[in-house]
């Protein structure tokens, strides 16, 4: 049986234990040239990045995508606390793209210290001899069949159309001649990145000419510090690319930073490590990725079956989303049950995959410990349009055993712990926690 959930545990002896509520993190609400312009004059000299808040001048993160990146003629610099500037070299006739901040590159701060949420900044400059970029009649025939598969997936076939209260019918129908106008595919794409940006969905996504594109690009801030984890361990043992142990005392430690196929080496790992009493298993960095792996990984903890997810699906008759579908643990026979004590590390930049691993290792009795999850998973299927684009769009709405919906709202962990970024410059608080919850207060789990 699982262990009692514990909302919030008092570790006495840390610092700095209370919820801490930031600051919204700034948002781009206008660029010169305009998301999806496709005309732009190539003489313009500058691009223009504008904030909802004022911003730290100190750094920015002006982040290539693939080779269209402008020729940059100048340092960058701030017209004013809300406003940044990149000179500018730039050619008729061209797409460029780039991004403000990343997903790993987040210098664009406000002056409380929160990253921007990144931004995808796609643009055509007009043709040699300052001709519009008109679409030909073939162009506008494709962008038209594109669009009304666009229209059929985003009111039908995407899961989560109705989570947000969006009428995509009729936001599609006011923007149709605005992509219909689009002088390429890769213009029609930049503008769909834009169209479908308000799902602030992750999982739905755009690829274009064999470049993915983000409508909406997860950056949540980071609550771990590897270096001084590390440091902290004992026997290190790098198993894989993504998984990495250690020990510190009677416990040990392994970290999973993705759900690739070399995650599997985790099962190696906790079985050099079943000796211990007492287990920390570390995903904080893990965005998700083949929840297969992931379930080979939970299966070392459980000598039963458990279900542990459940998730609604497109009836293809009603076209409602009410097929239930119940996903379960098994046991991993190759590695028989561990039978210490399990605390799992989490916070905002897992997602997907990993928090499906979640719910996976609180219904095995794991204590889930650390600042909520992401909260966004999709099990995105591709539709190729008409005009070459292919569009990623999320098929099921995901749901714990209890009935709450992940998208938007995430794990919840049973010790919530929550610090200020700036202490993980100096440390892993959480990680630290963690250790003197397992070796100072054994009765909280």
């Amino acid at each position: 049986m699982p262990a009692p959930r514990i909302l919030l545990v008092v570790l006495l002896g840390l610092l700095s234990l209370s919820v801490t509520c930031w600051a919204a993190a700034p948002q781009v609400v206008a660029t010169v040239p305009e998301l999806g312009a496709g005309a732009v004059d190539p003489q313009s000299s500058e691009i223009r990045v504008t904030f909802d808040q004022p911003m730290d001048p100190s750094s920015y993160s002006w982040v290539t995508l693939g080779s269209r990146f402008p020729e940059v003629a100048g340092d960058p610099y701030w017209a004013d606390e809300f406003t940044a500037v990149l000179p500018v070299t730039l050619e008729p006739g061209r797409d460029y793209w780039l991004l403000i901040n990343s997903p790993l590159y987040g210098g664009f701060q406000s002056q409380a210290g929160e990253a921007a949420v990144p931004y995808l900044l796609v643009f055509r400059t007009a043709e040699p001899g300052g001709g519009a970029s008109q679409p030909s009649p073939v162009q506008q025939a494709r962008s038209e069949q594109a669009f009304q598969q666009v229209l059929e997936i985003m009111t039908t076939f995407y899961s989560y159309k109705d989570r947000l209260n969006i009428d995509w019918a009729g936001t599609l129908a006011t923007r149709r001649d605005w992509l219909l106008q689009s002088p390429n595919d890769f213009i029609f794409a930049a503008r769909l990145v834009a169209l479908l940006r308000p799902a602030q969905d992750p999982h739905l996504t755009v690829t274009v000419e064999g470049q993915r594109l983000p409508t909406f690009p997860a950056a949540p801030p980071a609550n771990y510090n590897f270096q001084a984890v590390v440091q902290a361990l004992t026997n290190q043992r790098l198993w894989s690319n993504v998984v990495l142990s250690g020990e510190r005392g009677d416990v040990g430690y392994i970290l999973i930073s993705s759900w690739t196929a070399e995650a599997a080496q985790a099962v190696a790992a906790v079985n050099e490590l079943r000796y211990k009493p007492a287990l920390i298993i570390d995903v904080r960095p893990n965005s998700g990725g083949d929840e297969r792996v992931a379930q080979q990984v939970a299966g070392c903890f459980t000598d039963h079956p458990v279900d542990y997810a459940q998730a609604l699906t497109l009836d293809p008759e009603t076209r409602q989303f009410t097929q239930r579908s119940i996903r379960t643990l098994e046991p991993n026979a190759e590695c028989p049950a561990y039978a210490g004590r399990v605390v799992v590390l989490m916070g905002p930049q897992v997602m997907s995959s990993t928090e499906s691993f979640l719910w996976m290792m609180r219904e095995t009795g794991a204590t889930l410990m650390g600042a909520p999850s992401y909260g966004s998973s999709g099990n995105p299927k591709p539709y190729e349009l008409a005009n070459g684009v292919t569009l990623l769009v999320p098929q099921w709405q995901d749901f714990d055993m209890e009935g709450r919906l992940l998208e938007g709202a995430g794990v919840t962990p049973d010790v919530l712990l929550e610090f200020p970024p700036e202490t993980f410059a100096v440390g892993d608080p959480l990680f630290e926690a963690a250790l003197q919850a397992i070796q100072g207060n054994p009765s909280t789990f």
